[in-house]
């Protein structure tokens, strides 16, 4: 009776342990996630921006090459980190893409 009682309390853990492990991976793929489409908008953005604003644009597009869903996500956001103090330290010389990309990167942090 022991041995069932300690075998089922074992079968419980090993569950639980498993859905807890499985929901931090969600967690994680919806956190990169956010960050990529972020980084995807900046950078379209910088596209666009190329010719009308080159340093900062230039700036942005150089630091996003290369990243995309194989990125982890501490990758995207250090990136998406460097892309804000890129936008704050280019506001007096294109303050429009600076504003932007600002906007942009920050979303619905501040609501």
């Amino acid at each position: 009776m022991i041995r069932l009682l300690l075998l089922a309390v074992l079968v419980v853990v090993l569950v639980a342990t498993a859905m807890m492990v499985l929901a931090a991976g969600r967690g994680d793929s919806r956190r990169r996630d956010r960050a990529l489409i972020k980084v995807r908008q900046v950078t379209d953005l910088a596209y666009h921006h190329d010719e009308i604003s080159p340093a900062l644009a230039g700036a942005v597009i150089h630091r996003t090459r290369g990243l995309g869903p194989d990125t982890p996500a501490p990758a995207l956001e250090s990136a998406l980190d460097d892309v804000l103090d890129l936008a704050r330290g280019h506001r007096a010389e294109e303050p429009d893409l600076a504003a932007i990309v600002i906007d942009t990167v920050r979303g619905n942090e501040l609501t």
